[in-house]
């Protein structure tokens, strides 16, 4: 079981590739002990996330 201690808080991030909103308004936690990962539309591991800018 994860712990409640907070390690990541990510708030409100928006990435936009020209006309495209590839993520509107994503936000969430990552706290001790927790195993994370980002799965796009076909399975696949998702890095754009990690770098908004």
């Amino acid at each position: 079981m994860a712990s409640e201690e907070i390690l990541v808080r990510i708030e409100h991030v928006s990435k936009r590739y020209r006309n495209l909103l590839a993520l509107n308004d994503v936000s969430f936690d990552i706290r001790k002990g927790e195993i994370f990962g980002y799965i796009g539309p076909n399975g696949a591991g998702r890095p754009q996330p990690s770098r908004p800018w």
